[in-house]
């Protein structure tokens, strides 16, 4: 009975080890020549009304080494006609064990300008991931608000770099 015990709690251990790792059942045909994989992008813009939308955004990737770690920053350019209202971080180690969680006010902001712009509102909300080992896991979740409408939908890239492997990526628009 002893050893059945023993038996079941290694194949336990072994199984969520695996349930947890967010390399696990990625075929190689993705993983093959990839500095970092995204398991999930997904953007969803809400809209409101002629002058209100929402857009969410859903991200996880994994850096597999030092030629993606740039994938794993995080910048969000956010214009002066919206707001950052909601975002959440957290970074994962090999295992899939929770290293650190990320909150808004972890976020450095910078006013941004273009070499064409004189003055602008725009800023950058930026958050430069340490991790020394690899590979490790960055995900997280925001919600931009519009102030006073839009005249065009947010730019959409299936992925950001190129030696990157997709999972899933999502653009979804849901108008009234």
């Amino acid at each position: 009975m002893k050893k059945i015990f023993f038996l079941l709690t290694i194949l336990l251990a072994y199984t969520n080890a695996y349930a947890n790792n967010f390399l696990f059942g990625i075929p190689d045909t993705i993983r093959k020549n990839a500095n970092s994989i995204i398991h999930e992008n997904s953007i969803n813009i809400n809209v409101l009304s002629k002058t209100k939308f929402t857009k969410c955004v859903k991200f996880t990737i994994t850096i597999l080494n030092k030629n993606g770690e740039e994938n794993g920053d995080i910048l969000l350019y956010i214009d002066e006609n919206c707001n950052l209202d909601k975002f959440r971080g957290t970074i994962y180690d090999f295992n899939g064990h929770m290293r650190n969680e990320i909150k808004k006010p972890d976020l450095s902001i910078y006013t941004y300008s273009g070499h064409y712009m004189l003055k602008t509102d725009m800023r950058a909300y930026m958050y430069d991931v340490q991790m020394t080992h690899y590979p490790y896991t960055v995900s997280y979740e925001y919600e931009i608000s519009s102030k006073v409408g839009f005249n065009r939908f947010p730019t959409f890239f299936l992925q950001s770099d190129y030696e990157q492997g997709v999972i899933k990526s999502q653009y979804r628009v849901t108008a009234p």
